[in-house]
């Protein structure tokens, strides 16, 4: 049985410096969580605080009036 090959890559390669970071940080580049849930209102948050423009999706309308309000207050 032949084993798969790994390849590590280097955290440096994302640093914050990339192309990628930057255009995340300035809008050109958005992130839409669906579900905000146990897992996705984290990971929105997450993405608020790194400065990317989020875009949340959820089908409960009381989970979308508590991510507006939380969002409010952030402001």
């Amino acid at each position: 049985m032949k084993r798969a090959k790994v390849k590590a890559v280097s955290a440096s390669k994302y640093n914050g410096n990339s192309d990628l970071a930057r255009k995340v940080r300035s809008g050109e580049y958005k992130i839409a969580v669906y579900g905000l849930g146990h897992v996705g209102s984290p990971l929105a948050s997450a993405w608020l605080r790194a400065g990317a423009y989020v875009l949340g999706v959820d089908k409960s309308p009381q989970v979308l009036e508590n991510a507006k309000l939380m969002c409010q207050s952030l402001e």
